[in-house]
């Protein structure tokens, strides 16, 4: 399955996300966990890594940084 920048995705086991990092790396002290199922990718930096940010949340490293999460641990949400 191919993902874009945009798509509305659900992660398949959210338990093992928790401290996913995120691209670009948090700044020191900034929330680091990732809250909620679903989401909206933000950035693809390359075939293994998609970004995405949870729904309702903006980000301080700016419209590309999100959690990083590979291909077969999303599902796109029609």
């Amino acid at each position: 399955m191919t993902y874009k920048v945009g798509d509305r995705v659900r992660f398949k086991n959210l338990g093992k996300f928790k401290r996913r990092p995120l691209f670009p790396p948090p700044a020191v002290g900034a929330p680091h966990s990732y809250e909620g199922e679903l989401g909206t990718v933000v950035h693809i930096p390359d075939a293994e890594r998609i970004a995405v940010r949870p729904d309702g949340k903006e980000h301080a490293h700016g419209a590309m940084a999100g959690w990083v999460f590979r291909p077969d641990e999303l599902e796109i949400v029609e």
